[in-house]
């Protein structure tokens, strides 16, 4: 399998774009201390293996019925925060091209949803994928006053992305793969919604000891 590493400048984010397992090949972006990986590679391995303990309640705050999206537009969608600042290396290194189907998993406020509306026009479709009722609200007022018809909002659950089979040909997550309650189950829904050739998209934090921040070590585990 080859890959290609290049840095951006923000200095712990790490971007890599694989493809599936059975065309033996990836490509790989560093933006700063991002991720972007191909998690879906782990999918046949876990599959054998007995499942990874669920990390139950992680995401305990998104499920709150009394959360406030704008709370978390504040945080998400400002300069500050390393991936929304990278967002245009990001959608550069996706290489959408019109006609795409995407879906963002994890999608939180929608900061990446309008650029991804814009990249696929008309005829492509993305799917703004997340696991908070409250964030999923948001984020369908947000389609229908921008006036994104070719965006549609999916609630998901801990260990589905409730997106059909062979759906798109690319799963988009970032700074969500952490966030991720049981693996193995997700992963597997993630493969089952991607087509033949498709992407998985992992933007998320290095792990790497002595170097990482701390809250970055203590969320990433694997």
């Amino acid at each position: 399998m080859r890959s290609v590493t290049t840095s951006l400048p923000k200095k712990d984010l790490l971007m890599t774009c694989c493809p599936p397992i059975w065309q033996a090949r990836s490509r790989a972006l560093r933006i700063g201390g991002l991720l972007l990986a191909a998690q879906f590679l782990l999918v046949p391995t876990l599959a054998a293996a007995p499942p990874a303990a669920p990390r139950v309640g992680i995401n305990s705050k998104f499920l709150d019925p009394d959360l406030d999206p704008q709370e978390w537009v504040d945080r998400f969608e400002v300069e500050s925060r390393e991936v929304f600042h990278a967002r245009e290396a990001i959608l550069d290194a996706l290489r959408l091209a019109p006609g795409a189907r995407i879906a963002d998993v994890g999608c939180g406020t929608g900061a990446f949803l309008k650029m991804f509306s814009q990249a696929v026009g008309p005829e492509g479709r993305v799917y703004a994928v997340d696991i908070s009722p409250r964030l999923i609200e948001f984020v369908e007022r947000r389609i229908r006053d921008e006036r994104l018809s070719n965006i549609a909002a999916v609630h998901s659950t801990a260990t589905s992305t409730k997106l059909s089979a062979a759906s798109v040909s690319t799963v988009f997550t970032c700074d969500t793969y952490h966030h991720f309650e049981q693996y193995p189950e997700m992963l597997a829904s993630i493969r089952q919604a991607l087509v033949p050739g498709g992407l998985f998209v992992v933007v998320d934090f290095e792990r790497v000891e002595g170097v990482s921040r701390r809250p970055a070590l203590s969320l990433l585990t694997r």
